[in-house]
């Protein structure tokens, strides 16, 4: 889809708030009086922290394509890729406009005394692949050189796992600010009149620039409404408001999720429960769109289907973020430790199949045949729904299947937090109960911030919301933070009766939840 340019605004995050990021609701910091772009670009260091599918990439690649238009040197790197190679060897397959990024990149570094901007993204993506920030900086300043680097000017990417300690160190350390060049002329003026014994001026040099941390604001209702429509919507209220019934509020919603629902809402104009909208999205990404009636697709999409889920199951269990595939690589070969390779996954598969699987808007494209899920929220539901067909195959035991989810810490059950988002898919299946009945017991909030608790029979959403307030009656260290948007699937007609029960029965301590519910 083509970038659609919606003036996208920023804030400044206190201290406090860098402290406690994952606690933040970004989407409820809308836009409006906030700062924009060229505002961020004045600054020599810039860390923007927002969440998954608010755009933060597609922002990135549009303000590097803006700048080289305006004739300025600017380059997206996104941080993984640098991770494991030079500067130069990553620059050698992209490209700047019509010219190689790796001409360009030189061009800048020896022969110019202008300002670069480099543009580095997904610092979380980056640190999932267990590569670190400081790996990174160290390839990019190799290939910067210690003499351009007062001219260079750089802007990081990341969700809110940014450090506010570590990984603040790691730039101030790595990437240090200059002091502006007047002064520098003052601190000359400054050691002349010691050599001279005259009085020095009042002009001190001026501290180096603080590292400016931002948060990306989500959509204004406009915003969204410019957005749905450049998708090709044209009843944009309907639109948003079923978003609003099915997502949450509609003014959290993401640049991602309307993207991605557009082509639903279009076909069928409805989205149905989470589950449905994410089921109609893979079908709909993983079908080759072809107006010839001659055509035939190769790939039928139950094979498509189980492919993606084998892929994104081989991803999880391994703790990787990209698909390597030697039917989409060059002459080059990367180092493919940080990759799962499809041909091993995907063993009983032709190299044709592989082939037109990767190519399918589902994914990605990285680099040296490398791909990715388009979306972290599709790949961890693609890896659920993998394992329910295991377990209902008879190809995962109910040890086997808590083993992923769960461990003991300390003799106590405590639930694996990167496996957190999948166990929530994995519990919905009336195969997996076992899960679900161990996440009620330790962590009952995961099914509710995760997953699709709304397509659960009204049984199970019953004991959900029962066991949820008295798990939480009982814990004096409740820091959970609960949103419209996510308990918003649970706030149904058949809900009511259970709902004002539990509220005459429910101390202070769990009633938040019931609260929002009857509010709803």
């Amino acid at each position: 889809m083509k970038f659609v340019d919606l003036q996208r605004e920023f804030r400044d995050l206190s201290d406090d708030e860098q402290s406690g990021l994952t606690s933040i609701r970004f989407r409820e910091w809308r836009g409006n009086g906030g700062v924009g772009w060229n505002e961020l670009l004045e600054s020599r260091r810039v860390v923007v922290c927002a969440e998954a599918g608010s755009g933060k990439t597609r922002e990135l690649q549009e303000l590097s394509h803006r700048l080289s238009l305006e004739n300025k040197f600017a380059f997206f790197i996104p941080i993984e890729s640098i991770c494991t190679r030079s500067l130069e060897t990553y620059f050698e397959t992209e490209r700047v406009g019509n010219e190689s990024a790796l001409d360009v990149f030189t061009k800048w570094r020896d022969h110019s005394e202008e300002t670069a901007w480099f543009l580095l993204d997904s610092l979380d993506e980056a640190k999932l692949a267990k590569h670190t920030l400081t790996d990174a900086l160290k390839i990019l300043l190799s290939g910067i050189k210690r003499s351009a680097l007062p001219r260079a000017r750089f802007v990081v990417s990341t969700r809110p796992n940014w450090d506010p300690i570590r990984d603040l160190e790691t730039l101030n350390k790595y990437l240090p600010a200059p002091p502006p060049r007047d002064a520098v002329a003052n601190m000359d003026d400054f050691l002349a009149s010691v050599r001279e014994h005259r009085p020095s001026s009042n002009n001190e040099p001026k501290p180096a620039a603080e590292i400016r941390i931002v948060a990306l604001l989500s959509l204004t209702v406009q915003q969204q409404r410019t957005l749905a429509a450049a998708c090709g919507i044209d009843n944009v209220k309907d639109f948003i408001d079923a978003i609003h019934h099915a997502e949450g509020n509609a003014n959290e919603c993401t640049p991602q999720d309307i993207i991605d629902l557009a082509p639903i809402w279009k076909k069928e104009q409805r989205l149905g429960k989470r589950r449905e909208m994410l089921e109609t999205r893979v079908r709909l990404r993983l079908t080759e769109k072809n107006d010839s009636p001659r055509y035939v697709d190769p790939l039928p999409n139950d094979k498509a289907v189980n492919g993606v889920q084998r892929l994104a199951l081989a991803l999880a269990i391994q703790g990787k973020r990209t698909i390597f595939s030697r039917s989409q690589s060059s002459s080059q070969v990367p180092d493919v430790g940080d990759a799962v390779v499809c041909e091993q996954v995907l063993s009983d598969w032709s190299p044709d199949h592989i082939k037109i699987l990767l190519s399918r808007a589902l994914f990605l494209p990285a680099s040296y045949g490398c791909v990715r899920f388009d979306h972290r929220s599709t790949e961890e539901y693609l890896s659920a729904q993998c394992l329910i067909e295991l377990r209902r195959a008879g190809g995962m035991s109910k040890r086997k299947l808590c083993n992923l989810f769960f461990d003991q810490r300390y003799g106590e059950d405590v639930v694996i937090p990167s496996k957190i988002p999948i166990a929530a898919w994995v519990a919905l299946d009336g195969d997996c109960e076992v899960v679900r009945s161990k996440l009620l017991r330790l962590e009952p909030e995961v099914l509710i911030l995760h997953g699709d608790a709304a397509s659960l029979p009204l049984c199970e959403r019953e004991l959900l919301v029962r066991t949820y307030v008295r798990v939480y009656s009982e814990r004096s260290d409740d820091n959970l933070s609960l949103s419209i948007s996510e308990v918003r699937r649970l706030a149904t007609p058949d809900m009511a009766c259970v709902i004002s029960e539990c509220l005459l029965d429910t101390p202070p301590e769990g009633r938040p939840l019931l609260l929002l519910l009857k509010l709803i």
